[in-house]
């Protein structure tokens, strides 16, 4: 079984019809009969549209009023799928959820990653940051720095000097929110790199400093690759 998924952004739409027709008499008739054929050639033919990563394909069209017919039309008929949805808009309508924008570049970023187009997400971490910044929804800040961190070391120039400064930064701001998983997470990061570079004690300490604050929840990701990034330092093998 497969899973739609639609962020909440995509939910949110203008009136898009009658806007078409004020241009043109008709041209919002042509408008959605140009949504009704991108929604019945994804039903008919998901294999028509790029691969964006793996089995993640890409139809895009401009986001207006009318695309939640096609949301809805997606979560009643196809709930097997799994849909990431980019949306656009023509230049005069704003957003009302742009305050959470960093989500979205935090994710942009990742399935860029994914896709080894690491410029394209260093790109999308930067505009996060920017957006995170300038409106001071930073739930999400410490990780885009650590996301940030990794990406320049996967960048063709010698990035690890910057990359540790921002894995530093990230369990700094982490920590100033009391954001422990996130934080956990920035942690790890540095700690490979310091190891990387030498640094196994250093390493291990930093690490385990932040898992003795954790007393439930060793069964998660997280928390598990932390004990094993442990036990890696303490016992001597390469670890990456």
């Amino acid at each position: 079984m497969k899973q739609v998924v639609v962020r909440p952004a995509a939910a949110a739409d203008i009136e898009a019809y009658e806007w078409y027709e004020s241009q043109q008499p008709g041209l919002g008739d042509e408008f959605l009969a140009a949504l009704r054929t991108t929604r019945d050639r994804l039903l008919e033919h998901p294999e028509a549209y790029p691969v964006l990563h793996r089995n993640t394909r890409r139809a895009l069209h401009w986001a207006d009023p009318s695309t939640r017919e096609l949301v809805d039309f997606i979560f009643g008929q196809v709930p097997a799928a799994s849909i990431l949805m980019l949306m656009t808009s023509r230049p005069e309508f704003r957003p009302p959820w742009g305050h959470r924008g960093h989500f979205t570049y935090l994710t942009l970023a990742e399935t860029y990653r994914e896709g080894g187009r690491i410029d394209e997400a260093l790109q999308a971490v930067a505009e996060g940051l920017k957006q995170a910044q300038a409106t001071s929804a930073r739930f999400n800040e410490a990780e885009l720095y650590r996301l940030k961190g990794e990406l320049l070391l996967m960048s063709a120039g010698p990035g690890a000097e910057e990359a540790e400064r921002c894995f530093r930064q990230a369990v700094e701001i982490a920590r100033r929110q009391s954001a422990k998983s996130l934080e956990l997470r920035a942690a790890m990061s540095l700690s490979r790199l310091l190891h990387r570079q030498g640094k196994r004690e250093d390493a291990r300490r930093l690490l385990a400093e932040i898992y003795a604050w954790f007393t439930e929840g060793f069964d998660t990701a997280d928390l598990k690759d932390a004990r094993a990034l442990l036990d890696a330092l303490a016992t001597g093998p390469e670890v990456k």
